[in-house]
């Protein structure tokens, strides 16, 4: 009778284990690049457009459903991660980025984002209310404020991203404009 808990015990202890690596690593997200010129090579580059980011799932990705100017600076947070930065720091940064000035340029059109202290703060709140929508429809027991961290530092509060991000590139366009699926 006690061998057939045999397989259930070991996907207790299984789970307990990837609960304990997603409370120390953070949840694994993916964000979506598109319209990468296919001569710029590996990586993120200006002009790409961040079309969406991802809770992935073995059976359907889910969704963080963001505006944006909350999914630029996502992308941001991402790349600069091992960063914690101020409201002031991240709009400054994101003030003089390349990537966040020509955001969606290969694509024909720019969608540029004023970013101020303060909507770095509200967009903050919009992340947060979007990962824990996510993390409730993936049944996920994850706090939004466990990933996307405030710091108090003296008498400011830095932000950190505390999750494993992945970048998938779709829609890359040949240098003379035609479009091609895949990574």
């Amino acid at each position: 009778m006690f061998r057939d808990l045999g397989p259930i015990l070991r996907g207790v202890d299984r789970l307990i284990f990837d609960l304990g690596a997603l409370e120390q690593n953070g949840p694994r997200i993916v964000v979506v690049h598109r319209f990468r010129l296919r001569v710029s090579g590996e990586g993120c580059h200006p002009g790409e457009e961040v079309a969406r980011v991802l809770l992935p799932r073995a059976s359907q990705p889910i969704d963080i459903h963001l505006s944006l100017g909350p999914r630029l600076l996502f992308d941001h947070l991402a790349r600069t991660r091992h960063i914690p930065q101020s409201a002031t720091q991240v709009s400054r940064s994101m003030r003089h980025s390349q990537f966040v000035n020509q955001h969606g340029r290969n694509a024909g059109f720019l969608s540029l984002r004023k970013v101020n202290p303060s909507s770095v703060k509200e967009y903050v709140k919009r992340i947060r209310k979007a990962l824990g929508e996510a993390f409730e429809e993936a049944q996920l027991p994850i706090d939004p404020t466990a990933v996307l961290v405030s710091r108090a530092v003296s008498n400011e509060v830095r932000y950190v991203l505390r999750s494993r991000i992945e970048w998938v590139h779709v829609d890359d366009i040949d240098v003379i404009g035609r479009s091609r699926g895949g990574r």
